[in-house]
């Protein structure tokens, strides 16, 4: 190939197709932070290796550009030894937030002011995030309503346990048409496979707000849809057990 001046030019081109073929490939899929984070819980202190030693770039860098390099902390989580809690700072705003305004005229009462005053502090508040023990038996509280499901993964004695992870969706339009019983069921079947990878092969609670839902396995003839989901969580080692809605509000 010929240069600007006219000169020849000359570049070598290597057909690696053959050992392509021969070559064994090596994947190295990125962690997740989720399975990181529950490891975690095992440690009182971490440590952090970095490869530095054979790293690119390693010089100081102007201030400019330190900016654009730097590590950041966008979802601002504290992770310590005692759970993952919200960044102080992140949330320093919400606590300060005004009382919200509309040009629509409504009656702002003390009861109002208690509510926002109390949603603004649970953003803040404990219970932290806790991380998971492998040992101790899992809790899974769940409940529906007739717009999406909610649930709770939990350690602990019951009334007093810990969240671990929370997990929730909304409902489609066919969803929203079954029945209580249904609708509650299909919670648990939902919740049940978001946690799978804590509770398989282990035995756990289940808690429900829906006293129906504590026998309703036991029955010899279902409806059909129950039935399939009953036999999807033969797999799982589990007993329900009823918790009154009242003191089921945190799964809310």
């Amino acid at each position: 190939k010929s240069d600007s001046s006219g000169k020849d030019r000359f570049r070598i081109a290597i057909d690696f197709r053959a050992l392509n073929e021969v070559t064994l490939n090596e994947f190295h899929p990125l962690p997740n932070i989720i399975e990181i984070l529950d490891q975690s819980g095992q440690c009182q202190l971490l440590f952090t290796i970095l490869d530095l030693a054979t790293g690119f770039y390693q010089i100081l860098l102007a201030k400019i550009s330190r900016e654009m390099t730097a590590f950041s902390t966008g979802q601002g989580h504290i992770i310590s030894e005692h759970g993952i809690k919200p960044d102080s700072k992140k949330i320093t705003s919400v606590l300060e937030f005004l009382v919200p305004k509309t040009d629509v005229k409504f009656n702002w009462d003390e009861n109002c002011q208690i509510v926002f005053d109390k949603l603004k502090n649970a953003l803040w508040a404990e219970p932290i995030i806790q991380y998971p023990d492998f040992t101790k038996p899992f809790i899974l509280t769940t409940d529906a309503s007739g717009k999406a499901l909610g649930a709770i993964l939990s350690q602990g004695t019951i009334g007093s346990d810990l969240p671990i992870a929370y997990a929730s969706k909304t409902l489609n339009k066919s969803e929203m048409n079954y029945l209580t019983t249904e609708l509650e069921c299909s919670a648990i079947v939902y919740e049940v496979k978001q946690f799978r990878l804590y509770h398989y092969g282990r035995k756990y609670v289940i808690l429900t707000d829906h006293r129906p839902l504590s026998w309703l396995f036991n029955l010899k003839d279902p409806l059909s849809k129950l039935t399939r989901w009953r036999i999807q969580l033969k797999e799982y080692d589990y007993k329900i057990k009823y918790k009154p809605g009242v003191q089921n509000s945190n799964v809310e």
